[in-house]
């Protein structure tokens, strides 16, 4: 949420603003997937023993074995918080290697976006942000939803 004031305010350091908005959302993201991995054995393994969705959370891993890296990436482009995929990343035990490369490639990609549109656009920014906002999230959660149902049919 930082970049864009900042950016607004100086312009010319965008890029390199990004590039430590990057650095850093990507370490977070590694305490994101921590945090999942840990609270699977003390949280998650407990709650699917005991309503016994050992064959769905199965499914979820395979998923994430599969298409995780797809799913890390293309999550840039969502306005869903990241932290909810690197905890389902670290719920997954998806390969960390893989998840830091994918982490940095999608909020690399996001902030990218972000600072390009703003030198585009400048103070219009927000103006568009703002009026496009709902539409945008409702289109990417659609989609999101569509690969979803997509690679659990074809699993």
């Amino acid at each position: 949420m930082l970049l864009v004031p900042m950016g607004l305010m100086e312009p010319r350091r965008i890029w390199r603003l990004s590039a430590i908005c990057t650095a850093a959302a990507a370490a977070g993201s590694v305490l994101g997937y921590a945090i999942g991995l840990a609270l699977w054995d003390l949280v998650g393994e407990p709650l699917v023993n005991f309503y016994g969705k050992g064959e769905q959370f199965a499914a979820f891993q395979e998923l994430f074995a599969e298409w995780g890296v797809w799913i890390i990436i293309l999550k840039a482009f969502t306005p869903i918080p990241f932290k909810f995929a690197a905890i389902a990343a670290g719920l997954a035990e998806m390969d960390p290697w893989t998840f830091i490369g994918a982490s940095v490639a999608s909020r690399g990609l996001h902030f990218l976006m972000v600072a390009g549109l703003m030198r585009w656009l400048g103070p219009r920014f927000m103006v568009v942000v703002t009026k496009y906002e709902s539409r945008t999230a409702v289109g990417a959660a659609i989609i999101l939803v569509a690969i979803a149902a997509v690679a659990l049919m074809r699993g």
